[in-house]
């Protein structure tokens, strides 16, 4: 499995990539899409610090897409970059309307929560 991290609590999923493992992105994302259908992650929480800007915006297109598709209706999507250039392109170039893109760099020791 490509996380580092993953939890769940009542409808919330945060998920943590596992940057080492990135060499196969669409495999990857497949694993982060099936355990999205597998659980309720209603409120779900993509952490993708320390991933490149280029990654980051796959990953989170494709993921966003499972997800919309789930809870088109009443989900919370939430992506975590550690680069304002990534959250500012995810924002301002329309990739990602449904989601809710926060900028935490890698120093700091908040976890995000939906």
């Amino acid at each position: 499995m490509p996380f580092k991290k993953f939890q769940v609590t009542r409808d919330t999923c945060s998920i943590i990539p596992d940057v080492s493992k990135m060499l196969d992105l669409k495999n990857n994302s497949e694993e982060i899409i099936k355990f999205i259908t597998q659980n309720n992650c209603k409120k779900l929480i993509l952490n993708l610090r320390g991933f490149n800007l280029v990654d980051s915006i796959s990953m989170a297109m494709l993921v966003s897409s499972a997800h919309y598709s789930k809870y088109y209706d009443d989900g919370v999507f939430r992506i975590v970059v550690d680069d304002e250039e990534t959250m500012n392109h995810m924002k301002d170039k329309g990739y990602l309307n449904n989601a809710d893109v926060v900028f935490e760099d890698l120093s700091s020791d908040l976890y995000c929560l939906a």
